[in-house]
């Protein structure tokens, strides 16, 4: 709507409150919009005849969508499907009215809901700009009427005291009952028996503050916070006081002849324009980042089951998941996936020392079964001494069942026994992991395996560094080319002082692993 004359009024929070300005709109019965600037945050609301009809926000939670989200009304995957209609209020409505997915009376209150919180929010503001304008005003099928009383009366009932006294001119304001109200209303605000007190003291006069304070005998201050209270639950009418609404501006506004032209949603439409990449960027970015969750997890799971099969395979064949019959393109292929995907090289740094000692090992551990299968004859050579392993064991089952079950048992019962200690190790708690450890060394003396992390427990005890080391060389005498083994004695030699042995360690390791960071970052430590 428009008129040939600038019927805007602008001011500042600090000098008139979002609450006043309601208030006053609300006692003088405007029309038009009342728009609200702090910083980035836009909101304007709309009234006609002192009446709150609609509110708009520029800020994400009060969108309409957000509104149904915090309810559970709708999903976000909804909200895709629904597209670049769900950022702009009135589209959305529309939309969910005309597909059937609510009532229009069900949308009415969560359109209320919203309002109620936009105004709630802005009550909280106390710096920014303001800015009426009787020109712009709601498409009658936009109104939705919502009863701000009670928003008032709640923020009245929060008011700091020490603050009302500001909020007055002088002590010759004019205060008066609001003869539009009803028994009833002053029933259901909730007063207080001082509130009911200075309420009794008028009648059907029109006092002065300071006449007031007379009547009521009461403290000036607690005079004060009541009449400012009963003020803004519009129990009472405030004359004298720094209105934002002059007489000349209300009697020009009110005189005012308006033609419409333009849209008052037209602002929001605006807003919503402005923001709908921006929404549909931040919808799109949360749904992709759930599925990078979900990737991250699928990649730990496929890495944990990994670790799993090489950890607890009993021949090179269990490693690569093959048959002992499978061709060499079969083994080979099942390799380079391995290291295409488990390489500790891309792991480096993305996951804890302890984990990424695992997964090295495992590295290790089928780089050497690859080496033996992929060379004809020294994959000859395990097989058979795989066949000879197998019949000695039923050859001894044969001849003594009880021997072949033992020697069965101590085999399993090693790995067992392992596996709790290399748990407890895993949990930094060491002194509990020694003894399973040492048991599963016991049972099954020929894995290198045991004997490297029984000593990784025992380096943790001052007093065990000698057998630590000794356990760390017999593995690595079993298994030479294991860098995990030969980094984790390197690192015994550091803490005992010996770091010329270090060195040494480090380099044999380089030697047939020349890109392992965790060594070139310890031996360039050790060289500075």
């Amino acid at each position: 709507m428009t008129t040939e004359n600038n019927l805007e009024i602008k001011g500042n929070l600090l000098r008139h409150h979002p609450a006043e300005l309601l208030v006053e709109i609300t006692q003088t019965k405007l029309s038009g919009s009342l728009r609200f600037y702090n910083k980035e945050q836009k909101i304007i609301i709309y009234v006609e005849s002192g009446k709150v009809v609609f509110a708009v926000s520029n800020s994400r939670r009060h969108k309409l969508f957000q509104i149904l989200l915090d309810e559970g009304q709708i999903s976000k995957p909804d909200l895709l499907e629904i597209g670049q209609t769900a950022v702009n209020d009135v589209y959305l409505a529309k939309y969910l009215a005309e597909e059937n997915i609510f009532r229009k009376e069900d949308i009415d209150k969560f359109i209320q809901l919203q309002i109620k919180r936009i105004i709630k929010t802005v009550l909280d503001w106390e710096t920014g700009e303001w800015i009426f304008s009787p020109l712009a005003r709601i498409q009658r099928e936009l109104k939705i009427s919502v009863n701000i009383a009670p928003i008032l009366q709640e923020f009245a009932n929060n008011l700091d005291k020490q603050k009302i006294p500001g909020r007055f001119k002088t002590l010759e304001e004019i205060f008066y009952l609001n003869t539009t109200k009803t028994q009833s209303d002053f029933g259901q605000s909730n007063l207080s028996s001082q509130d009911v007190f200075i309420i009794s003291r008028f009648g059907e006069d029109k006092l002065e503050v300071k006449e007031i304070q007379t009547l009521s005998g009461l403290p000036n201050n607690e005079v004060l916070y009541i009449l400012y209270k009963l003020w803004l639950c519009g129990l009472v009418c405030r004359r004298n006081w720094n209105s934002p609404f002059s007489k000349d501006a209300l009697t020009k506004i009110n005189g005012a002849k308006y033609s419409l032209i333009k849209s008052a949603v037209s602002f929001e439409e605006e807003e919503a324009r402005k923001q709908a990449e921006e929404e549909k960027a931040k919808l799109e970015a949360e749904e992709e980042k759930r599925k990078i969750e979900k990737e991250k997890q699928k990649e730990k799971n496929l890495l944990e089951n990994y670790l799993k099969q090489v950890e607890n395979a009993k021949t090179h064949y269990e490693m690569f998941g093959v048959y002992p019959e499978a061709e060499l393109a079969e083994i080979k292929s099942a390799y380079f996936s391995f290291a295409k995907k488990f390489h500790p090289d891309i792991f480096y740094k993305k996951v804890d020392k302890t984990l990424h000692r695992r997964i090295q090992s495992a590295f290790t551990e089928i780089a050497n079964a690859y080496d033996t299968l992929k060379d004809e004859n020294s994959r000859e050579l395990y097989n058979f001494r795989l066949r000879k392993a197998i019949e000695a064991l039923n050859q001894n089952k044969t001849e003594s069942d009880e021997n072949s079950s033992k020697a069965e048992n101590n085999w399993i019962l090693a790995e067992e026994n392992f596996e709790k200690g290399y748990k407890l190790l895993i949990e930094e708690r060491d002194k509990e992991a020694t003894p399973y450890l040492a048991r599963a060394v016991q049972l099954n003396s020929e894995n290198a395996r045991y004997h490297a992390f029984y000593g990784k427990a025992l380096s943790t005890d001052k007093s065990q560094h000698r057998k630590a080391a000794t356990e760390m060389r017999e593995a690595i005498s079993l298994d030479s080319r294991n860098s995990i083994y030969r980094f984790m004695l390197a690192e015994l030699y550091v803490e005992v002082g010996l770091l010329t042995s270090a060195k040494g360690e480090l380099n044999r390791l380089l030697e047939f692993e020349p890109n392992n960071q965790e060594a070139l970052s310890l031996l360039d430590r050790l060289d500075n």
